[in-house]
């Protein structure tokens, strides 16, 4: 039962049932009334109980988000996990359970096969590199197991084989013995348990049309005793790649004590460095499709073995990722078994480390981001930026304006019929010219500038800041249009990246990287 719910809510709800109910048989107009006055008053005490729910989780649970998306997600009503009546594939419609079941298992289990196919892979271009240090399993005593049982939270769905970890909980005492035998077993002989390698696979819903395979997401559960030895075995590796610095600093992600929190930071403090010794700094942000599921063995246990991973020990990782399958359950109906031939499994507690041990190189420097850069296309403009960047060991890629248009646009890059686009320049008494670009008439862009200067908002407006904090003269009647835009882009999308080479005041803040880009151009505009 959601726990917004009141015995008096309770009560209420019996009462409209009951005049609905009596409504129905004497379809007498006084009792429909009463009917729908006992509706109308559960509906506002139940939206009034949801709301005071919601709002005391969030107040009690500032610090834990997880508890206050359990709340959330127990007010809306989550269509998702609506069960799943049929499907269409290759023009066939199939609503037989243990068929659809097999359908979605064919198509995860060879979604990762077809998207590895694509990818240009090589294992002997890996790195030579190798560590002194070796890599080997600890055995694990008793006392350790039962600690470990106990530690998993009792909400984990239990796998294929069913088994309940309430039950393994209260059998802990009796089986940990023997439960700590096998594993020991397993990592000294180098075999992982075939039963352990079955994943039971959920179909989640997306969106778009339910009908269709490619708008649903597995979701992978293994045996709750597989678990167990991943953990052992997870933290007497992380604790080896640790000592040994094969993480590289920059990785974030899956890591203890390490979130997107730390990764902003560091990008940001490499950044701010770059700023203060005038370099450029571009970024390239990949989104990785099935990342896991591409994951190709050969090459993992490669690197592995590189990083001191070998004998028994590297065995016992081939024996694990090698032979697993998975069965795909609808509506408690399940599917054929399917071999699964690459990747790292789902829903593991070692596929997120294998993963960051298979991205990861032996080079634990900072990475340089200042190779590339993708600009937007604006004509004759961008060959001349093009060419200085070039001169700076940056290369170049183009794009269509349009696709940077819709995050960079403002209402102030609407055009208008009676505009005129166009570079403006604002002379200083002492010599300065202030160059800016408007999408609309120049007298316009002359008001906002001298409005900010009459309301004192010297930092809205470089030209105004200038004057105020050298105490010279604008010559706005000297302000003029130096050059016209025929063909209008998004303001911010051109102030990005358009540079001129003259004694300027700084444009807008904001808008342009006037001094990383005019340090660059001052070492390289003489060559064009």
């Amino acid at each position: 039962m959601p726990e917004w719910i009141t015995p008096e809510y309770l009560r209420l709800s019996k009462d409209r049932d009951y005049f609905f109910s009596k409504a129905h048989k004497t379809n007498d107009p006084a009792d429909w009334a009463k009917a729908k006055q006992f509706r109308n008053k559960a509906n506002n005490m139940n939206r009034h109980l949801k709301k005071k729910c919601c709002s005391t989780a969030i107040n009690e649970n500032v610090k834990n988000p997880k508890m206050i998306w359990k709340t959330i997600k127990s007010i809306i009503h989550d269509d998702k996990k609506q069960s799943i009546n049929s499907l269409i594939t290759e023009n066939e419609v199939v609503s037989d359970d243990i068929k659809i079941a097999n359908k979605f298992n064919c198509y995860f289990s060879s979604i990762g096969e077809s998207l590895a196919c694509k990818i240009v892979s090589d294992s002997n271009n890996t790195n030579d590199t190798s560590f002194n240090s070796k890599f080997s399993f600890d055995l694990i005593a008793p006392e350790v197991v039962f600690d470990h049982i106990n530690a998993f939270q009792n909400n984990k769905a239990s796998g294929i084989d069913n088994l309940d970890l309430k039950l393994l909980k209260l059998a802990s005492p009796i089986i940990c013995h023997s439960l700590t035998h096998i594993i020991n077993l397993s990592l000294t002989t180098a075999t992982f348990p075939s039963a352990w390698k079955v994943a039971k696979v959920t179909p989640i819903f997306k969106d778009g049309d339910r009908s269709n395979t490619e708008n649903y997401r597995p979701i992978s559960v293994l045996p709750i005793l597989s678990k167990i030895i991943e953990r052992f075995v997870y933290d007497q590796l992380y604790e080896y790649l640790t000592y040994n610095n094969i993480i590289t600093q920059c990785q974030s992600g899956f890591r203890n004590f390490h979130s997107t929190n730390t990764a902003l930071i560091d990008v940001s403090e490499y950044v701010l460095n770059n700023l203060n010794n005038g370099k450029v700094t571009a970024a390239i942000f990949l989104d990785l499709k099935k990342a896991f599921d591409t994951v190709d063995h050969k090459l993992l246990l490669i690197k592995l073995e590189q990083y001191g991973i070998r004998g028994t020990t590297l065995n016992w990782f081939s024996t694990y990722l090698s032979g697993r399958s998975q069965i795909v359950k609808i509506n408690s109906k399940l599917s054929e078994p399917k071999d699964v031939t690459i990747g790292v499994p789902q829903g593991s507690i070692l596929g997120p480390l294998l993963f960051i041990i298979y991205t990861t190189t032996n080079n634990n420097d900072p990475v340089e981001f200042r190779k590339s850069v993708c600009l937007p296309y604006l004509g004759q403009l961008s060959h001349r930026i093009q060419r200085v960047l070039q001169n700076a060991d940056i290369k170049v890629f183009h794009s269509a304006v349009n696709k940077l248009s819709q995050c960079l646009q403002t209402h102030k890059d609407k055009p208008a019929k009676h505009n005129q686009p166009g570079v403006y320049c604002i002379p200083c008494e002492c010599g300065k010219v202030y160059i800016g670009e408007t999408g609309r008439d120049l007298q316009t862009r002359l008001k906002e500038h001298q409005g900010h200067a009459r309301r004192g908002e010297q930092d809205k407006s470089s030209i105004v800041m200038h004057s105020h904090k050298q105490q010279h003269r604008v010559n706005w009647k000297d302000a003029e249009l130096i050059a016209t835009v025929p063909s209008w882009h998004s303001r911010r999308t051109r102030e990005a990246i358009e540079i001129y080479k003259h004694n300027t005041v700084h444009q807008d803040i904001g808008f342009v990287i006037s001094d990383i880009w005019l340090s660059l151009f001052n070492k390289n505009l003489h060559r064009q």
